[in-house]
């Protein structure tokens, strides 16, 4: 087993930071891709068509 230096006691708080980010960046991802796909389901449900690559919609 290895021995905690005060080093490693030090970085753990930065580590622990770096991946609260990286997971806050994922779900920030993944909230911007469900809204997407909310988008699209309310534009076809209005009768118009949506475009994910773009975002533009077009009314029929």
């Amino acid at each position: 087993m290895r021995k905690i230096s005060t080093t490693d006691l030090v970085e753990l708080p930065e580590l622990e930071h770096q991946q609260a980010a990286r997971l806050i960046q994922l779900l920030e991802n993944r909230l911007l891709e469900l809204k997407t796909h909310a988008d699209q389901i309310k534009q076809q449900a209005a009768g118009g068509t949506y475009s994910v690559e773009t975002g533009a919609t077009n009314e029929l």
